[in-house]
């Protein structure tokens, strides 16, 4: 809700009325974020290809993982099974400071407290700040193997490939939720729709950026309609793997087989908790009625969203070319087409027109590549492009986990020669 209260703006002894709406993010895309990710050091972890099942549990455990189900019996191996634990009462560091947990004066008359800058318009007279948090986050780890050798060959790889019962840091990015409540305030203060008349963000999305200290990267809407965006930042993960054992096996048909190996990791970082938009002048708060801010559906907990660390130098591109926009998707159906105009602008889109119009080669000035958990698909097998509505078709068959990143590059000098002869523009 508004509050009114007053605040020491120009630092010259003037009390200036000043108002604030507080929004809470949403913890359950921050700690899926930290699980999807945690899930793909592990893969990489190991040897390539080395798992031949996945089961990454979204649900929250109330214990400790010690065993898997009967079910996991029929998998074929070697299994991954990962499920997490939230630690609320835990012993984070700098717990109890201004610095990671709400006080009572962190928006104290005289300045912000202990909240940190993240958007600024001084045009419209607003600014957004956010209070860091520290979250502490175990994800126990079950690996099904089919063989004794197998495991403990592999037990001796793991205390060889990485750190057991030491703490170490592991460096990535994580995308904090901006609550649609907030996006849709901003957008009512600064008087632009989120989405066009066309039903693109192209506009807002290139405001938000212009304003923020941090990267503000957006996730494509699916089936649901969802519009998410989120701030993206760098992130540092204390990390510890504890717990490591492995078992004598199962009896299965008079066969011994099923030998697991588990272990826990927990990860401690830093991360938004609630968002403040202070402002000059009255604050149009705007709530979201459609209860879609967590995107939850019915049987998950945490929405497991893997940040992809994109460098340019990893996209291998020709002189004249650049990455143009990016943006994320996590399927939401089987075999789901994925409307990608929003990533594009009428010029790129006339110019692809323009190629389709006379069987010119699209990849001469646009290149669309597509990510699943940071890792590149192949274009044909695992997604193809419908050019004429824009469109991403994706041969999935699992979906609802995985994160895919789409990379919009082009020949940005190609494309505005081209828009030149078409309109004959100087």
């Amino acid at each position: 809700m508004n509050l009114d209260r007053y605040h020491n703006y120009s630092g010259d002894g003037v009390k200036t009325p000043i108002k604030y709406v507080s929004i809470l993010g949403s913890p359950a895309h921050t700690y899926g974020n930290a699980l999807a990710y945690i899930e793909n050091w592990l893969v990489n972890l190991f040897p390539k290809d080395f798992f031949k099942t996945f089961h990454v549990n979204s649900k929250l455990a109330s214990r400790q993982l010690r065993s898997t189900k009967h079910e996991y019996l029929k998998k074929e191996r070697p299994m991954l099974v990962l499920r997490p634990r939230i630690d609320f009462e835990g012993s984070e560091f700098l717990r109890g400071t201004p610095l990671t947990q709400r006080m009572s004066d962190t928006l104290s008359l005289f300045d912000y407290g202990a909240l940190q800058p993240f958007f600024m318009d001084r045009s419209n007279g607003f600014e957004i700040r956010y209070q860091m948090n520290r979250y502490s986050m175990y994800v126990d780890v079950i690996i099904i193997y089919s063989t004794d050798i197998q495991a403990i060959n592999m037990m001796h790889y793991l205390k060889e490939a990485t750190r057991i019962e030491i703490p170490f840091n592991l460096q990535t990015c994580f995308e904090s939720y901006i609550p649609s409540d907030l996006i849709r305030t901003i957008s009512k203060i600064i008087d632009l729709p989120v989405k066009d008349k066309e039903g693109n963000t192209r506009e807002f999305l290139k405001y938000m950026n212009q304003h923020s200290n941090f990267p503000i990267t957006y996730k494509l809407q699916g089936s649901t309609g969802n519009l998410e965006f989120f701030r993206y930042y760098p992130v540092t993960i204390d990390t510890v793997i504890t717990d490591l054992a492995k078992d004598e096996g199962e009896n299965h048909d008079q066969i011994t087989t099923h030998f697991q190996q588990s272990f826990t990791i927990k990860m401690e970082f830093n991360t938004s908790g609630m968002y403040f938009l202070f402002s000059n002048n009255s604050i149009p708060y705007e709530i979201d009625t459609r209860n879609t801010d967590d995107s939850l559906t019915p049987d998950t907990n945490l929405v497991p969203l893997f940040t992809d660390v994109i460098l340019k130098e990893d996209l291998s591109l020709q002189p004249g070319w650049n990455l143009w926009r990016a943006a994320s998707i996590i399927l939401e159906q089987k075999k789901e087409r994925v409307d990608i105009k929003d990533l594009l602008n009428e010029s790129i889109m006339s110019a692809v027109s323009f190629y389709l119009k006379n069987g010119l080669p699209i990849f001469e000035i646009l290149d669309i590549k597509v990510r699943r958990q940071g890792k590149l698909l192949h274009y044909g097998e695992d997604y193809i492009i419908d050019y004429h509505t824009f469109e991403i078709l994706f041969e999935n068959e699992s979906y609802g986990y995985y994160t895919y990143r789409i990379l919009v590059c082009t020949n940005t000098e190609k494309i505005n020669e081209l828009i030149k002869n078409i309109y004959h523009l100087e």
